[in-house]
């Protein structure tokens, strides 16, 4: 029996190991600095001979020099060691990423692995928008949200590796205690404690923990949710997220209404305002925002989400308007401390025809 119960402990402890989330550092995604230069790697690679694919050995010996990877002191024989587990990075990384689809493989004809960009469409500037993408296609399937929020919460066998991460930006974009407007921003320590201490009892399912607060704000900025406003501080503003997506929103529509707009949102990650995971998030939480004005019945946006629309009207990229007749009005929370009523948005850049 005693055997028995070890190996138990042994398969459960190996199992949390192999769920843990990008954020998390024993994650084979969670190393930023070398999935930017692998993609760098091939992208250059690629340049030259687009439709090549990059031999493993030469991608990992090309990159991987172990003057690079030395510990910061000397061992018994005087000499400074190798740390292999920041090697490993690079690989782990490699595999990670490629077997999540940002980048294609396949097999020479030696045998060996070898490593391609989309080189299509890839370039260096969309790089967070393709993570986005593999994010994306994780909840969506042919348009359809795989899982719901009540679903991962509830079954442990659903992967980490991203949702960690996505039910954290979910709760931020949904707070209303570290607002630009109300000039308090997010730390590491205080990002989780915030979150720590909003989610009820017993949630540790869709929360973060101590080891991973910085990948939750490395990859938070990467990804274009939060904005670095000091030393060591963040503001929540997903202003550069819907930046890359407004084409693919809009698509051939000059106008939308707003909900169009945020159901079309919600429809890449299902974490903004309306969305199902931010309905559904407040069932987990001890604070409780207010959704909807009850003087005049109209919809309360969170100020993360007004933050970012009134800077992309500021940008001139979209344009915010009021309809006299619709039936349904969004109050945004603008940084000017004041209150602005929408109804349509209309995009300013070029549509697809």
């Amino acid at each position: 029996m005693v055997g028995i119960r070890q190996f138990r402990t042994t398969i459960n402890i190996f199992s949390e190991f192999i769920n843990m989330a990008i954020i998390n550092n024993a994650n084979r995604g969670s190393h930023i600095s070398t999935l930017l230069l692998i993609d760098e790697l091939l992208l250059k690679f690629n340049s030259k001979q687009p439709e090549e694919f990059f031999p493993r050995s030469k991608l990992l010996g090309s990159a991987m020099p172990d003057s690079l990877y030395l510990k910061n002191e000397k061992g018994e024989d005087g000499t400074f060691g190798v740390n292999t587990n920041a090697k490993d990075k690079m690989r782990e990384s490699l595999d990670f990423w490629t077997e999540n689809g940002l980048w294609d493989s396949s097999e020479l004809e030696n045998g060996e692995k070898a490593y391609q960009s989309k080189w299509l469409t890839s370039t260096r500037l969309n790089l967070p928008k393709r993570i986005l993408d593999v994010i994306s296609n994780h909840y969506f399937e042919n348009g359809q949200l795989k899982f719901s929020l009540e679903e991962f919460y509830n079954n442990d066998e659903l992967s980490r590796d991203f949702s960690t991460f996505v039910f954290a930006m979910c709760f931020f974009l949904y707070q209303e205690e570290s607002t630009f407007q109300n000039q308090s921003f997010l730390t590491q320590s205080s990002a989780r404690e915030l979150m720590s201490s909003s989610v009820q009892q017993g949630g540790i399912r869709i929360t973060f923990n101590k080891a991973e607060e910085s990948g939750v704000m490395e990859y938070g900025h990467l990804l274009g949710f939060f904005e670095v406003v000091g030393k060591d501080q963040y503001n929540v503003d997903p202003t550069r997220f819907i930046e890359w997506y407004l084409t693919e929103i809009f698509n051939r529509d000059k106008e939308l209404s707003i909900q169009e707009f945020l159901d079309k949102l919600n429809r890449i990650l299902p974490i903004f305002d309306t969305g199902p995971y931010q309905q559904s998030l407040p069932n987990y939480l001890n604070i409780k925002r207010p959704s909807v004005n009850f003087n005049d019945g109209s919809i309360q946006i969170s100020s993360a989400l007004s933050l970012a629309l009134y800077r992309l009207e500021k940008k001139k990229l979209i344009r915010l308007e009021a309809r006299s007749d619709s039936a349904v009005l969004f109050n945004l929370n603008l940084p000017t401390s004041l209150t602005k009523q929408v109804s349509h948005i209309q995009f300013s850049g070029e549509v697809n025809k």
